[in-house]
């Protein structure tokens, strides 16, 4: 029994060395918003936060974020909303929405993109919280 029990807590200290060595984050998002080359603006959002989620596949965003995002915007006030996707990888990409009254911005980074740029991309949606996609401004 003893021995069992050792060598199950070795088991467990391997895959957390594993983990640690694989260099993706546990939370991507907070992760993400501690890069030295964060947007200002995703370093320190302000505004309504309207939270972050987890998705797969394009497609819109999910409709209590848009809602929210919208609620925000007609108050003329600005709003911020997060997400990750993995790629076909299964490598986390974090993307950040805000809201203001000049627009909406998008940004991600994908430094923990093992295949991709691991640098920022950012860009302001010119179709608005309608043209916003998973996948970044469809407009």
């Amino acid at each position: 029994m003893r021995r069992l029990l050792l060598t199950a807590g070795l088991a467990v200290a391997g895959l957390g060395a594993l983990t640690a060595c694989s260099g993706v984050p546990a939370d991507p998002i907070d992760a993400a918003r501690d890069l030295p080359d964060a947007p200002a603006w995703v370093m320190s959002s302000s505004g309504t936060d309207c939270g972050t989620a987890e998705m797969q596949g394009a497609g819109p965003l999910p409709a209590a974020a848009l809602r929210c995002l919208r609620t925000a915007s007609d108050r003329g006030d600005g709003a911020t909303f997060a997400w990750t996707a993995a790629t076909t990888d299964g490598d986390p990409v974090p993307t950040f929405l805000r809201t203001t009254a000049a627009g909406v911005s998008i940004a991600s980074t994908g430094a923990w993109d093992s295949s991709g740029a691991s640098g920022w991309s950012e860009s302001a949606c010119t179709g608005g919280l309608m043209s916003v996609t998973r996948s970044g401004c469809g407009g």
